[in-house]
C-alpha cells in the first residue's frame, strides 16, 4: 500500500488525479470552494490539548493508535526516552476541529525531522479527521492546508525534511488525503480488521500464544483497550497487542 511520502512539492506537483478519482465520499458543498481559512496550532504539551483531542476522536475517524490514550502512553513509556518531542498540528474550521495531526520532530543523521509521533512502534500512521472531512475537503484544498502546515513547522521548528511513512489508504471510511500525494509503497505491510462488537472476544480469537512473550508496559495495553470502540470506522491489526 502506498505510505511513504516527502514533501516540498509545488500544489500542482503534488496532486494525482487517479486517486482523487477513487475517493470514498462524494464531494458536497459543504463549504467554499476556494481556499479554506483553516485556524492551525501547534502543541507540544500533550496534558494541554488532551481535552479537545478526547472530545474530537469520540466522534473522529482514525485507528487506535492515534487516540490520546495510546500516544500519551506511549511518550510517558517509550517517547520521553528518545531524542524527540510531540509536535501535534490541530486545525479548526470556524471554530470546529477539522483534523488533528500527531507529529513529532525527531533529530536523525544531523536533521530534524518531522514524521508521526510514534511511528516506529506503529504501522497505521495518519491524521484524526473530522467524519466528514473528505465531503468537505476537496484535493486542492488539502494541498494548500499542508503548504500553510509546512510553513507553520517551518517557522516554528525550523525543521529540513518532512517524512511520513507507513500509512494506511483510508482513514475510518475515507480516504487518507494524504495519500492524494505523491507516495511510495513501504517495506512493510499492514493489515485492518473489523473489531466487532465485543473487544475481549475479538482479543481473545485473534490473540497469538507468540504474543504473551512480548513486552509491553500494562499501561499501553490498556490504552489500545479502552481506546478500540465497536465501530466500522475504527480498525486495529489482528493481535495487535
Amino acid at each position: 500500500m502506498p505510505t511513504q511520502m516527502m514533501f516540498e512539492r509545488s500544489v500542482e506537483d503534488v496532486l494525482v488525479a487517479e486517486l482523487e478519482a477513487n475517493l470514498h465520499a462524494q464531494r458536497v458543498p459543504a463549504l467554499k470552494a476556494g481556499r479554506l481559512n483553516v485556524e492551525l496550532s501547534l502543541h507540544h504539551d500533550l496534558a494541554s490539548i488532551e481535552a479537545d483531542w478526547r472530545a474530537f476522536e469520540a466522534n473522529a475517524d482514525c485507528t487506535a493508535f492515534q487516540t490520546f490514550d495510546w500516544l500519551s502512553a506511549w511518550f510517558r513509556n517509550i517517547g520521553v526516552h528518545e531524542a524527540g518531542q510531540p509536535a501535534i498540528v490541530i486545525g479548526r474550521y470556524e471554530g470546529t476541529v477539522l483534523f488533528l495531526m500527531p507529529f513529532a520532530i525527531e533529530g536523525s543523521a544531523g536533521l530534524l525531522k518531522i514524521t508521526w509521533l510514534g511511528s516506529f512502534l506503529c504501522n497505521y500512521n495518519g491524521p484524526v479527521l473530522a467524519r466528514d472531512f473528505a465531503r468537505r475537503v476537496s484535493s486542492l484544498q488539502f494541498a494548500q492546508i499542508w503548504q500553510d502546515i509546512q510553513a507553520l513547522l517551518r517557522q516554528r521548528l525550523g525543521h529540513d525534511i518532512v517524512d511520513l511513512e507507513k500509512m494506511p489508504t483510508t482513514i475510518g471510511e475515507q480516504a487518507n488525503p494524504f495519500c492524494m500525494m505523491r507516495v511510495t509503497p513501504h517495506v512493510n505491510d499492514a493489515y485492518m480488521t473489523e473489531v466487532g462488537g465485543d473487544w475481549e472476544a475479538y482479543y481473545a480469537a485473534k490473540r497469538s500464544p507468540a504474543l504473551t512473550s512480548i513486552a509491553m508496559p500494562g499501561e499501553m495495553a490498556s490504552a489500545v483497550r479502552q481506546s478500540v470502540r465497536p465501530s466500522a470506522s475504527r480498525t486495529v491489526p489482528p493481535g495487535a497487542v
